[in-house]
């Protein structure tokens, strides 16, 4: 869990640097990214009976059901660090094998590869009022 103090706001509104945020002071991003192929990760993982389970089977097949056709979102965020920019991304399994999408690309240009996240809650639908002509409320009380 983490929580952001002090937000960095859009400096430009118009042309090639429009959504570039400025921040106050200067950062060193950190490489967390790594990736590992398909085969790497048929390799990695133990049998149920080499950690105590009278089971059998192995975790690979738990975490990987369709093999390297085995495509799903993992809730881990990561960067790539470069010399001259960083990406931001989100971890994923992806034709088998675990690697990242970018969320965000810190270059000055657009990047056409990013992606956008969004926040998922869930609330008790007795929270909920309204419909969808008149619009939703949440009462908080």
């Amino acid at each position: 869990m983490s929580e952001q103090s002090e937000f960095i706001n859009d400096t430009e509104n118009t042309g090639s640097a429009r959504g570039r945020a400025q921040a106050n002071t200067s950062i060193q991003p950190y490489q967390t990214y790594w990736y590992k192929d398909n085969t790497f990760m048929k390799t990695a993982f133990k049998d149920f009976s080499e950690v105590g389970s009278s089971a059998k089977g192995n975790f690979y097949d738990i975490i990987m059901p369709k093999g390297t056709s085995t495509t799903y979102w993992v809730a881990s965020r990561c960067v790539y660090a470069n010399s001259s920019y960083c990406n931001f991304d989100v971890r994923c399994v992806i034709s088998g094998s675990v690697g990242a999408y970018d969320m965000y690309y810190s270059f000055t240009d657009d990047y056409s590869n990013s992606f956008a996240l969004f926040p998922v809650v869930s609330l008790s639908s007795e929270l909920i009022e309204g419909n969808s002509t008149t619009g939703y409320t949440v009462n908080v009380e």
